[in-house]
């Protein structure tokens, strides 16, 4: 599948950036297209398909979104219309040029109250304006007849993300107070981009069917784990104390377990590295990139 052409859209966010790099070393033409090439805040059906156009691509893959989940509370309009509207867009050009698209949604469109792993069929209940764009956006795409893959806790060595504020804050503080009643997988967006391109030529041969399946790294654990193990490969002495989601409130509601059953994706031989792996995988970047 060698040469065939890739078309990201959202090229200098976490995921994306990531997707350039990787997709390209595994021989794919890539053509990132970021907020300067289009401008998601005023695009229309048009000025997207008059890109796929241009581009020629195999696959389309959505990587951009509107993630300021606390902002979006007051701020509805730019989730709606990113997370929403834009990928409906994208799947209704995708469609006509019949090119395959990819799209990301994520946990937040669950409650977190099942108790177990939410399955791609699992109902949906966003609690937050920000999940609810992004089940707008995720429904549009399928119904459109794309690919949609559900990710969690996404972070990497770069970028705004929980991994790198901890970096931060372990450094500057004696202590620090993290929520421990929040459940999920953190997902290296290095290992994302792993799992994207090995997906990508199943995508393009017809291999992996459209639809919903769910990616994130294997294991689970609470954002104070995670902080704990971050605290460990640092080496750190910060003292890391366990609170309760309502001890530090913020205006956008978080689902409680959102872990993810990945088993799905995993049958057609599609997987992330444990989270652990991702966290150690993102210390070796931050070293090797200081």
């Amino acid at each position: 599948m060698s040469n065939a052409h890739i078309l990201v859209f959202g090229s200098r966010g976490q995921v994306g950036s990531r997707l350039l790099e990787t997709l390209a070393l595994a021989g794919y033409e890539v053509t990132g297209i970021d907020r300067a090439s289009c401008d998601f805040s005023t695009a229309t059906v048009k000025d997207i398909a008059t890109i796929i156009r241009a581009v020629h691509p195999a696959l389309i893959i959505n990587a951009a979104a509107c993630t300021a989940v606390d902002k979006s509370e007051e701020e509805q309009a730019p989730a709606q219309r990113i997370n929403g509207d834009v990928p409906e867009m994208m799947a209704i050009a995708a469609a006509e040029s019949h090119v395959p698209l990819l799209h990301f949604s994520t946990d937040y469109v669950f409650d977190g109250l099942r108790g177990a792993p939410y399955r791609e069929d699992s109902q949906t209940h966003p609690l937050s304006v920000y999940g609810n764009s992004k089940l707008v956006g995720e429904q549009a795409v399928l119904k459109h007849g794309g690919h949609v893959f559900r990710l969690q806790w996404v972070f990497d060595s770069r970028g705004k993300n929980f991994f790198l504020t901890m970096n931060r804050f372990m450094a500057e503080k004696p202590e620090l107070r993290v929520v421990a009643d929040q459940l999920g997988a953190p997902s290296n967006a290095l290992h994302i981009a792993q799992a994207v391109a090995a997906a990508a030529p199943k995508i393009i041969a017809g291999q992996l069917p459209a639809g919903l399946y769910h990616l994130a790294g294997g294991g689970h654990t609470s954002w104070h784990g995670f902080a704990c193990a971050i605290a460990a490969e640092l080496n750190s002495t910060v003292k890391i104390i366990p609170i309760v989601t309502a001890e530090y409130p913020l205006p956008a509601t978080r689902p409680k377990d959102s872990r993810l059953n990945v088993s799905k994706l995993a049958a057609y031989g599609i997987s992330m590295p444990h989270w652990r792996d991702g966290l150690t995988q993102a210390m070796k970047d931050i070293h090797a990139n200081p």
